[in-house]
């Protein structure tokens, strides 16, 4: 997966070009695909804005850290799961 990044400490670093459905395959979600193709304008639209370095979301159980972005979309995230 060239998308997806796994670490040692249990984080991820995932491209926001991931496809919704490769993602809720590889983390087994369900995130909805209708309305968005890849998981970056899902982050996104969940801000309601482009978003700075650091800047966190929290979808479900996974927590996005904006690690890369420009004025116009988000380009690389640290994914960490919560604790069920």
């Amino acid at each position: 997966d060239h998308y997806i990044l796994k670490h040692a400490d249990g984080s991820h670093n995932i491209k926001a070009l991931t496809p919704i459905d490769e993602f809720n395959e590889y983390f087994s979600s369900n995130f909805p695909t209708k309305d968005f193709d890849t998981i970056g304008g899902l982050v996104m639209h969940q801000f309601g804005y482009v978003p700075k370095r650091g800047e966190v979301v929290t979808l479900n159980t996974f927590n996005f850290s904006v690690i890369r972005a420009d004025k116009r979309r988000i380009r690389l995230m640290k994914l960490m799961r919560q604790d069920s």
